[in-house]
């Protein structure tokens, strides 16, 4: 996935400040994953703390978290899709005779 951002848009992390010369800034890498909750446990293996813990993305409904991998590269990590949902029951249309 490719996408273009102006910088200091949407308050992404690594895309505030032009100036800054650090590893990572400017790019925003972005994983979709089938099985989130096993991604996460090795991420936190991985890592000593996560840049953004994991939480709904309101704008896609999946579940996502963010870390910094080992050359500062900010990557988050989202569910390929949103959890399911149980359907509320439906009622039965009343038999007329």
């Amino acid at each position: 996935m490719l996408c273009l951002r102006q910088w200091g848009a949407h308050e992404h992390p690594s895309l505030m400040r032009l100036d800054e010369a650090s590893p990572g800034n400017g790019l925003l890498l972005f994983f979709r994953v089938d099985d989130s909750e096993m991604t996460l446990k090795r991420a936190r293996s991985l890592v000593a703390q996560l840049e953004e813990e994991p939480h709904v993305n309101p704008n896609t409904q999946t579940m996502e978290f963010s870390l910094r991998d080992p050359d500062g590269y900010y990557v988050t990590i989202s569910a390929l899709s949103p959890p399911e949902r149980m359907e509320p029951a439906r009622r039965q249309p009343k038999k007329i005779f």
